[in-house]
């Protein structure tokens, strides 16, 4: 009798054990860091590299975009290839708010970069509507609302506000997710713009 319940006492022990280091691999698994073209440095929070895909994919340069003014451009009027641009893409589905605060936050960063022109697209919008959420901030960033929800990247599908980097005039790069609530991260990738482009 002592023996089987030492057996079982066994059992129990080894499948505690077991669903400890499952749930560790798992855990482990869900917090590794993706690949990326991007090496971290020591100077700027290597966090930031879990949040960046690296699309490297062309936009979609025939995209229709509507100024502040209601002028209408193709996407390609507004990109030059002799200029560095950092797009924020938003949707107005996303919380109002968040977006605010990322625009007060990228508005100061933007200074940081002074080789890189900040762009702000707004999808998912009407034009009024487009009006009144940016109106805080259209002199001091070019605002554009294009007339359907995406210019090309597969960060389009989801709601989430997004940055994404262009120097060729065609072809996103670095692309970062946004924490509305992260201002760090914002300034670590805004930082390692800076590093890598603007020297």
């Amino acid at each position: 009798m002592k023996n089987y319940q030492m057996y079982i006492i066994i059992i129990l022990v080894l499948l505690v054990v077991g669903l400890i280091l499952t749930n560790r691999y798992i855990d482990l698994r869900n917090n590794s860091i993706p690949s990326t073209s991007i090496s971290p440095r020591k100077d700027y929070n290597s966090h930031i590299i879990s949040n960046l895909m690296s699309d490297n994919v062309c936009l979609n340069l025939k995209k229709k975009m509507l100024s502040f003014d209601k002028y209408e451009y193709l996407f390609k009027d507004v990109i030059h290839p002799d200029t560095m641009y950092l797009i924020f893409r938003n949707s107005s589905q996303f919380c109002s708010s968040c977006i605010h605060e990322i625009l007060e936050n990228l508005n100061v960063l933007k200074n940081h970069i002074p080789c890189i022109r900040v762009l702000v697209i707004v999808s998912n919008s009407s034009f009024r509507e487009m009006k009144v959420k940016m109106l805080p901030f259209k002199d001091q960033l070019p605002v554009y609302m294009i007339t359907d929800n995406d210019i090309g990247l597969s960060a389009d599908e989801s709601e989430l506000p997004y940055l994404t980097f262009i120097n060729d005039g065609k072809t996103s790069k670095h692309t970062f997710i946004l924490d509305a609530n992260s201002s760090v991260l914002l300034l670590d990738y805004i930082q390692m713009l800076s590093q890598k482009y603007c020297k």
